[in-house]
């Protein structure tokens, strides 16, 4: 009878050793539209239990190896993760529910990616706020695995003495999926994403399934297409998913062996790689659609030095020692062949690439020398501009009226050019982020300049001004009967290209322009042009007398 104490606390010291050597979550976001994501969770720095949610964006050529992002920072780890092309769900550990009687639950949340504002950058939508909440899982079945699909999130989950479940979340509510009928009868199960979705796994009876879930009546069947898959060789062997044309096992008997990966397929279990030097606390992220695994931790700096060691005790101490510096190491494995693809210092994803900032740069350069070289300079003869007769500058409110109706439509074709959405455009929010599309406004801002310049020498006026009933002119002198007479003219291209990159670019400066005494902005004394309005001067009446003048 003294056996079974003894029994119990070996089964909870194996237990507990499981856990330890378990990896923190990490999640691939499969599906056919999806071009590889894929996201791993660290410790944060402040040693609460806090935790940071990674992203691995698609690799290709605008992002190379090794890049990562910090998107959010979470209080506490998440029991389980899993993803569908940009969207990554995430379930926590069993918790006191809110409603008495109610039980355990466990919560879920939806977090998903977006493209930002750079070609191959992604951003989280509504950065910075609390993750959607999801209906919630109970809280006493043991969580099996955790998928996804094009349907929603997929738990696989095992009440006390009873079957396993697998459960589809359609709309407000966690609805049964039926499974294979010829699972073993012993022998655990796993849910794993696969290239098509998800599989289920019975590893020790070398059997797999590919699943395939949708909606039809209420309900949700789910088809199997089984397969054969050669054993793992050990119990400690835990499936990542199918990858490069087999599934991929990870092991680690302890903490300082170094972390195997293999694969299996129906010819074999064979290794793939063995990667030493890998933290305790590691991430395994499967980039499914670039074929490779991502295994994801934090290490000292390379040549950092250790803290020094506290005061002992009665001593005055001094300040608290300063952490060591510590970096993000990411190793990518091909799923394919084992090769090594990348082994360093994880390249952190900003929300502007090199090239880009370069980009930027020279075009900060060249709009300070515009500035400098016409914005700023005095005016040289701006008082002294002449309309013709019949013209006068138009009104403030006019010309605001005309460029509002202007930058609408020239939105509109940007947005319908590149299909970003026009609301981002415009969006305080989207801009400050970075999560307006930069491509669609640098194409704003081209149409802007250049079928402004064409209207206004061609015709005169934009389709704004000529809404808004004023135009554009460049007053020239002639002589007529040897009196110097202003006329008016369109302005030339070059001048009307000017005025509408000065325009166009710095919006600001416009705008102060316009509604300055002089109601003009540098673009039109730069390009020596007005916006006007012609006036409707009434000839006199044949039946009025003329009106002589007096006489002294």
């Amino acid at each position: 009878m003294r056996l079974r104490p003894l029994i119990a606390l070996a089964a909870r010291l194996l237990a507990g050793a499981a856990v330890r050597a378990q990896p923190l979550p990490g999640a691939a976001g499969p599906g056919p539209a999806a071009p590889g994501h894929a996201w791993a969770t660290l410790p944060t720095r402040a040693g609460d239990g806090s935790v940071a949610i990674i992203h691995l964006p698609p690799r290709g050529p605008r992002v190379p190896d090794g890049t990562v992002r910090m998107i959010t920072q979470l209080p506490r780890p998440p029991e389980r993760m899993a993803g569908w092309e940009n969207r990554l769900y995430l379930v926590f550990g069993p918790e006191t529910a809110g409603r008495p009687g109610a039980g355990s639950q466990r919560r879920v949340h939806i977090l998903t990616m977006q493209p930002g504002a750079i070609e191959g950058s992604w951003a989280m939508a509504a950065e910075g706020s609390r993750l959607p909440a999801l209906p919630s899982l109970p809280g006493e079945p043991a969580l099996l695995g955790l998928g996804a699909s094009e349907l929603g999130p997929l738990a696989l989950i095992r009440r006390a003495g009873e079957a396993p479940e697998l459960l589809l979340l359609s709309g407000s509510a966690w609805v049964p999926l039926n499974l294979p009928g010829d699972l073993p009868a012993e022998g655990g199960l796993e849910l794993v994403p696969s290239a098509a979705g998800f599989d289920l796994l019975a590893p020790a009876a070398g059997r797999a399934w590919s699943g395939r879930a949708a909606l039809r009546d209420g309900s949700a069947p789910a088809t199997w297409e089984a397969r054969a898959i050669a054993s793992p060789p050990g119990p400690d062997h835990t499936p990542l998913g199918g990858i490069g044309g087999g599934q991929v096992f990870w092991s680690r008997p302890s903490d300082s062996a170094p972390l195997a990966i293999h694969s299996a397929t129906g010819a074999g279990f064979y290794p793939l790689a063995a990667l030493r030097g890998v933290a305790t606390d590691f991430t395994i992220a499967p980039l499914v659609r670039n074929q490779r695994i991502a295994v994801v931790w934090s290490e000292p700096m390379p040549g950092a030095e250790a803290p020094p060691a506290a005061p002992a005790a009665g001593r005055a101490g001094g300040p608290p020692p300063k952490p060591r510096p510590h970096r993000t190491r990411i190793v990518e494995v091909s799923a394919a062949t084992g090769r090594v693809l990348y082994d360093g210092g994880a390249q952190v994803a900003g929300p502007v690439s090199s090239q880009e900032l370069k980009l930027l740069a020279g075009l900060l350069v060249a709009v300070m020398a515009v500035i400098l070289l016409f914005v700023l300079r005095p005016d040289q003869g701006a008082a002294g501009l002449m309309l013709p007769a019949g013209f006068a500058l138009a009104e403030p409110t006019r010309r605001l009226i005309a460029s509002a109706i202007d930058l609408l439509l020239v939105a509109t074709v940007a947005s319908r050019l590149t299909g970003a959405p026009i609301v981002d455009l415009f969006s305080p929010t989207a801009l400050l982020t970075g999560a307006a599309p930069l491509h669609a406004l640098f194409l704003m801002l081209g149409v802007g300049i250049v079928v402004g310049a064409l209207c206004e020498r061609l015709l005169g006026r934009t389709l704004g001004k000529a809404i808004a009933g004023c135009e554009v002119i460049r007053p020239v002198i002639r002589i007529a009967d040897g009196v110097p007479v202003p006329a008016p003219t369109r302005p030339s291209l070059l001048r009307s290209m000017v005025r509408n990159l000065l325009k166009w670019v710095l919006p600001p400066v416009a705008l102060a322009g316009a509604f300055s005494p002089e109601r003009r902005h540098r673009g039109d004394v730069v390009s020596g042009s007005a916006v006007v309005i012609r006036l409707d001067l009434a000839e006199p009446s044949a039946d009025e007398p003329d009106v002589e003048p007096p006489r002294g």
